[in-house]
């Protein structure tokens, strides 16, 4: 990885200002009013005052970390073990810790609640407002703890604070604050934005049935002390809008940028938005935009700026992109945006993986491109950023494209669903992995030697050559170097070719499935194995999935 910048802002200096790097790249840091948490490539995790953030590092005393999330005077964190930890509750002990109310943490300590139920209420997402923590369980139950005076847990009893951890919500699917926030927003598998904490009269707010928001589909929000800001697309055309939440009222935002907003983080009174270009702007409560105070160094290539608040200033770490994406939609656009395994000139200048296409829009390529051939450059731009990603900037064009082909809302087409299709699709498959058989039993060794010729048997794993592209290092820089005619491999892992099979099926589904007749011992050691073989491109969903199924079978 490139050598990585990290700055921040103080509130008697809104220049950025550098922080020393770190022994490894950091892969997460957050920050609050006592602490800020870094976390690096390994999961090591180091907390800083929030003063000096470059002296008296401690390097915590934990298990590999995953996440990490601060809170006023207090944070969490997730291990890649799925362990949850508190820290903090020191002088103010509402609960925020979620260990009792006589309990507080000079160091980060494992909360007993969660760990005595791992197994049937794993914790795969933490989030912390100013004295609240909130947990996201794999079973999408929202549980959490803390500070309640003015509703801010979730829970019914307003004013009594929650000491330990309580289920707040059913079917969630994302969970909205930030550090100094006394509110939370999560949303549901409907699509429905709940919150909680003193909207006016009421302690309950359904966000997306605000009649400002009727004509919109929800996309992201970042949540601040007294006010948030509500990232929506207008259903009509797709385009973006920005809203400012204040209590219950909602306040449109009258600002155009030229590229779609990917990022927002809150604090006290300020907030900041990171733009798919790059750039970085900061709003204040009274709605007004700011570009003067920060301006930061330019991107090396291929990274980008993630964008941190804390209660008063903010931390801009330089870091790869992601932009919200899950691994095989970040994988997918590399690969296309890089050219590495496109086989069709769409239209001039735009090569794309025909098959995958294909199989996005569910029509033949050869109508595709008759109906795109006379795009304006931007429009196809937007259009393959969505075929690839999935993302909302581009459905206006792939609603158009989706009428002119008689395809009823296209956009909600999913990626997921395209990568199944392609897994089951035999036939489409270009490219095969050959894999050599288990050894053979000492008698059938004894008897094959006596034979004058013995032929090696493989098992054939047929593979999309551009899936090996877009998710195997190693995979990709082979076909740098072979024809590009040929259509097979002879694997060298020395893994078994259930375990081959089983990975190259999770290239494509991003989800181990084991099969009744599969060793679940023997399967993940060889499936950990052969991630590193093939040098996954990002292991750390890959590490998720072998952690279910070993918390599953118990090894």
């Amino acid at each position: 990885m490139t050598e990585q910048r990290i700055y921040s802002t103080t509130p008697n200096n809104l220049n950025p200002s550098p922080i020393n790097k770190f022994e490894q790249p950091v892969v997460q840091v957050s920050a609050g009013f006592n602490w800020t948490v870094f976390v690096l490539e390994d999961g090591s995790a180091y907390e800083t005052k929030r003063i000096d953030r470059n002296s008296n590092r401690q390097k915590l005393n934990v298990k590999p970390i995953l996440m990490a999330r601060c809170g006023y005077t207090h944070y969490a964190l997730l291990s890649r073990e799925g362990d949850v930890y508190g820290r903090g509750a020191i002088s103010e002990n509402y609960g925020q810790i979620g260990m009792g109310a006589s309990k507080n943490c000079r160091v980060p300590e494992i909360i007993p609640f969660f760990k005595e139920k791992k197994g049937e209420l794993d914790v795969v997402s933490i989030k912390c407002s100013c004295y609240c923590t909130f947990y996201l369980c794999e079973n999408q139950q929202l549980w959490a703890s803390g500070y309640n005076q003015s509703g801010q847990v979730g829970i019914k009893e307003i004013g009594k604070n929650q000491y330990y951890p309580v289920k707040i919500g059913d079917k969630v699917t994302d969970v909205y604050t930030d550090n100094y926030s006394y509110y939370v927003f999560w949303k549901t598998e409907d699509g429905k934005v709940m919150g909680s904490g003193k909207f006016g009269n009421v302690y309950k707010l359904e966000l997306t049935n605000c009649q400002e928001l009727k004509q919109h589909e929800f996309i992201d929000m970042s949540v601040g002390y007294t006010q948030s800001l509500v990232l929506t697309q207008k259903k009509s055309d797709g385009l973006q809008e920005l809203f400012q939440l204040s209590g219950a009222n909602l306040r449109k935002i009258n600002v155009n940028f030229n590229s779609p907003i990917v990022e927002m983080s809150s604090g006290n009174n300020h907030h900041f938005i990171r733009l798919e270009d790059n750039t970085v702007y900061s709003i204040t409560n009274g709605g007004v935009l700011n570009t003067s105070k920060y301006n930061l160094p330019t991107c090396k290539s291929g990274m980008k700026w993630t964008v941190v608040c804390s209660s008063s200033d903010t931390i801009f770490l330089e870091d790869l992109p992601s932009n919200g994406r899950n691994t095989i939609q970040k994988d997918l656009l590399f690969s296309y945006e890089n050219s590495l395994g496109t086989d069709l000139e769409i239209v001039k200048g735009y090569r794309i993986h025909k098959d995958f296409v294909k199989a996005r829009i569910g029509k033949p390529i050869d109508k595709i491109k008759e109906v795109i051939s006379g795009w304006k450059k931007e429009d196809l731009d937007l259009l393959f950023l969505w075929m690839y990603t999935g993302r909302y900037s581009g459905k206006k064009q792939a609603d158009l494209l989706g009428s002119l082909l008689g395809i009823n809302d296209l956009f909600k087409t999913k990626i997921m669903d395209t990568m199944k299709q392609l897994w089951i699709d035999e036939d489409g498959k270009n490219f095969t992995i050959l894999v050599k058989e288990e050894d053979m039993g000492e008698e059938e060794e004894e008897q094959e030697q006596e034979e004058e010729e013995q032929e090696e048997e493989f098992v054939e794993i047929p593979v999309h050559k551009f899936i090996l592209y877009a998710r195997s290092g190693l995979y990709r820089d082979m076909f740098q170097t072979i024809e590009s005619e040929q259509d097979s491999v002879t694997d060298q892992s020395g893994k078994i070719p259930e375990a081959i099979e089983l990975f190259v099926k999770y290239l494509y589904l991003d989800k181990i499935e084991l099969t009744a007749d599969d060793d679940p011992a023997l399967v993940v050691e060889e499936l950990i194995n052969a991630a590193e073989f093939f040098q996954l491109s990002d292991e750390k969903k890959f590490n998720r999935e072998i952690t279910k199924i070993q918390k599953q079978f118990k090894l």
